[in-house]
């Protein structure tokens, strides 16, 4: 255990050393778990108290065990600067909004932990370009994905983020012995029997640990499992609901199926060189959201010029908004192809979460207090950083609330052709001598 500790305490310095020479400031992600009551004493110390900031990420379902922790730890370690970030959204709104979450649509970490964590650093330090080291509380024991881990991650969270996992290597008996030896604080949810603690409702929770909370803070997690209850109901019949919530099979959820606000809110067309957005829902407006992708340079009437990737393309907004038509489509790469389809699912499913907005580097991207987005122009450097984080959809919520199916397309003539015309020939050659 010493040399465990002694390592550890040698990784935080020497990260801190490096990354200090080079301007960044310091944060203990702080949870009031095992794992981060441990994190928290070796960092405080490896360093000193001004030499870092502590930051609870109130997601606003934690369970009161852990609200207590986070209480005595304040005390445990009076001389720390503790600070507590928490999201404009309230955790009733994000679901309802969002969706349950599920293991694979985890929009909770980064609208409640993530984001609030981010906007916090730059309220403490008055620096919107603050580079911060956080160091976590991640451990490979806990996941076959975490187990895959490095134990420094630079811009997995954020551009301006780097991560260090100084006990990624320790085992649960190694947290419990160092909390005990050193008579630290603990978790009293730990000796009711729960092995992690955690949110009150979690996709990524064991049927062991959600029979626990169920038993034990059944009033505390009755509001978000009524929301589990009615996802079960809207999807699976009578018979099959109670097996469905209590083996967690609603964890597994994609997409927006059997949810009210559910479905994907426009359809894809191209016809005569021109691509087409047809909107039956929309929450931003199109002129507000597309100077992402390049200055918009020419306007007459209800038609536009638009420069993005240094190429010239003409579009239209007709129907009240709800139909938007770029020309020409044979100038388009992949590129432009998926930017503008993450134009359209903001334009369609934003509602103002934030998410997109931490991961712009110039403070261009803005929400405003009536969540709507603006973007600064004069600073916006189009990098497309507020689209391409999502991985696919440019937008959370349409992540979390589309269905399969892709865009409802209609591709006629040549045109459907054209997306295996773009298609790397090395790659096209390397299947088909696979195939033969």
């Amino acid at each position: 255990m010493k040399g465990l500790e002694q390592k550890a305490i040698a990784y935080i310095r020497e990260k801190h050393k490096y990354f200090k020479a080079k301007g960044y400031s310091f944060v203990v992600a702080f949870s009031g778990g095992k794992d981060s009551l441990v994190l928290l004493d070796l960092v405080n110390k490896a360093l000193s108290p001004d030499e870092f900031y502590v930051i609870f990420s109130n997601t606003g379902m934690e369970l009161s065990c852990t609200l207590e922790a986070i209480e005595k730890a304040k005390k445990h370690w009076s001389t720390l600067r503790f600070f507590e970030a928490q999201s404009h959204m309230a955790p009733n709104e994000s679901w309802d909004e969002f969706g349950i979450p599920g293991r694979r649509l985890r929009w909770c970490c980064s609208v409640h932990k993530s984001v609030p964590t981010i906007l916090k650093m730059r309220e403490i330090t008055g620096d919107y370009d603050v580079q911060t080291v956080v160091f976590d509380g991640i451990r490979a024991e806990e996941s076959a994905s975490r187990a895959q881990y490095s134990d420094i991650s630079v811009g997995a969270k954020n551009i301006n983020q780097v991560n260090c996992s100084p006990i990624l290597e320790w085992g649960s008996s190694e947290l419990f012995i160092y909390l005990l030896y050193n008579n630290i604080l603990f978790n009293r949810g730990y000796r009711k029997g729960f092995f992690r603690m955690g949110c009150k409702v979690c996709p990524l929770s064991s049927n062991w640990w959600d029979s626990l909370a169920n038993n034990i803070y059944t009033s505390e997690i009755k509001e978000l499992f009524n929301k589990v209850e009615e996802y079960s109901s809207n999807s699976k019949p009578q018979r099959e609901r109670k097996d469905f919530v209590e083996e967690g099979g609603w964890k597994a959820r994609m997409g927006g199926r059997y949810l009210p606000n559910g479905g994907n809110r426009f359809s894809e067309r191209i016809e005569d060189n021109t691509l087409y957005f047809n909107f039956s829902l929309k929450k931003q407006n199109w002129l507000d959201v597309s100077p992402i992708l390049g200055p918009i340079v020419e306007k007459a009437d209800n038609s536009y010029t638009q420069i993005i990737n240094k190429q010239e393309f003409s579009f239209k907004i007709e129907d009240n908004d709800m139909s938007i038509s770029y020309f020409p489509y044979s100038l388009m790469d992949r590129f432009v192809i998926s930017h503008l389809r993450g134009i359209a699912n903001k334009v369609a499913y934003c509602i103002g979460c934030k998410a997109c907005m931490v991961q712009c580097p110039v403070d261009a991207f803005v929400i405003d207090n009536e969540k709507q987005i603006h973007i600064r122009e004069e600073k916006c450097l189009h990098c497309s950083n507020c689209i391409e984080f999502t991985k696919g959809k440019g937008c959370l919520v349409a992540k979390s609330l589309s269905t399969t199916g892709g865009y409802g397309m209609d591709l006629k003539g040549m045109n459907r052709y054209q997306p295996f015309l773009r298609l790397d020939p090395i790659w096209v050659k390397r299947q088909a001598n696979s195939v033969f």
